[in-house]
């Protein structure tokens, strides 16, 4: 099977739907499927910020990349050079067109130009609704509009939309989903090279340079409004004796979020260790003593899972599809978002009753065995293989 993968950003650019695509795009090759995957140059939108060329990693297909740009301002809606032209000129070489995420000019032209020349269009979409995506009341404005005037066109065009949970499902309903053409298959994590690069947190300790014993909590992800990573910063100021890592790259609000910790009176105990080698991003998650997801809206979570498979304590928001990942009380801990005495009310359970927190690390350790992107692959696989 002939695969064309469609994705903004594409490793080393990191994110989740940058690892989902990834992984796929890797399973099915190494299925002896025939694989080119056409993203942009960029590794991160807002701000926006370039690949070096030397930066490709080799990888068991190609990986074709095109100048991006984007609209100025809280808007950065991204376009590629000479995309539609070169899907309309080349697509009928593909079984199978695979795009990830909704909204997209990608997206859009791939339900273009696939269905005109008879090619399967598959939508993985990565949903988020418009009052979460990240780039201001602009950006969420034009997504509003978006999803009025073009989305039921763009989700009517798909052969298959495979959405990452139940909840990204229902998010989308209003755009009019086609009964018999959507189906559910979660985000996925590769257990193997997580528990491989699990040393207990001793690597970002060294890194970082921590030698206390205080109680350390991790975020991970892009700092990001979305994120909420401000309600962990209030949440630290009711538990004193703990410490914060902020572990991804800045997408627009580091700044603010030294701000908040200053106003706060934490400065002194969050660190900002920025975007991290894997080795060392796996350490951090491993040296937490509570890991940490307070984000606004979530389709599903992978760093839940990753954080899990290494033995470490969840809390998150109760979001999206957070809850198909996370049961509340078993393998982690729910709260509501936008609540950061309740974050701290978590945590500071976790922290003072280590054997319950030990339970559901245990409980979490074992879920996250049935995400093993090997069977994520498999089912994916089987939805393309389908419409050949």
């Amino acid at each position: 099977m002939r695969v064309l993968t469609l994705a903004v950003r594409f490793p080393p650019a990191t994110g989740g739907a940058e690892t989902h695509a990834h992984a796929v795009a890797s399973g099915l090759a190494a299925r002896g499927h025939e694989v080119e995957v056409w993203t942009t140059d960029l590794r991160s939108e807002r701000p926006l910020q370039r690949l070096p060329a030397a930066d490709e990693p080799t990888a068991p297909f190609r990986v074709r990349r095109f100048r991006a740009h984007a609209l100025p301002g809280e808007a950065h809606y991204v376009w590629w050079d000479g995309l539609l032209r070169e899907l309309l000129a080349r697509v009928r070489g593909f079984d199978v067109v695979h795009a990830h995420s909704y909204g997209y000019y990608h997206s859009v032209a791939a339900a273009l130009a696939a269905p005109a020349r008879g090619v399967p269009f598959v939508l993985t979409p990565h949903y988020h609704p418009p009052w979460s995506v990240m780039g201001g009341a602009r950006r969420r404005r034009l997504r509003g509009l978006f999803d009025q005037a073009v989305g039921p066109w763009h989700v009517s065009r798909a052969d298959r939309v495979i959405h990452v949970s139940r909840a990204e499902r229902e998010a989308m309903a209003p755009l009019g989903l086609a009964p018999g053409r959507s189906v559910v298959i979660p985000n996925g994590i590769d257990v193997a090279a997580l528990r491989r690069a699990d040393d207990g947190g001793a690597r970002f300790r060294e890194r970082v340079g921590l030698r206390g014993k205080e109680p350390l909590i991790v975020f991970a992800g892009r700092l990001a409004q979305n994120k909420r990573v401000e309600d962990l910063l209030a949440g630290a100021a009711k538990l004193p004796d703990a410490r914060v890592a902020l572990v991804g790259p800045d997408a627009g609000a580091r700044a603010f979020l030294s701000a908040r910790a200053r106003e706060l009176l934490v400065s002194d105990r969050v660190l900002f260790a920025g975007e991290l080698p894997y080795e060392v991003y796996v350490s951090a998650l491993s040296a937490a003593d509570v890991f940490v997801l307070p984000s606004e809206y979530e389709a599903f979570g992978i760093v839940l899972l990753e954080a899990m498979a290494v033995g470490t304590p969840v809390v998150a928001t109760r979001v999206g599809g957070v809850p198909e990942v996370v049961v509340d009380g078993r393998d982690g801990l729910l709260v509501p978002p936008g609540e950061p005495s309740a974050l701290a009310e978590a945590i500071a359970r976790l922290l003072s009753d280590r054997p319950r927190a030990e339970a559901m690390a245990r409980a979490g350790r074992a879920k996250a065995e049935g995400f093993d992107w090997s069977r994520i692959v498999e089912r994916t696989e089987r939805v393309l293989a389908d419409l050949r």
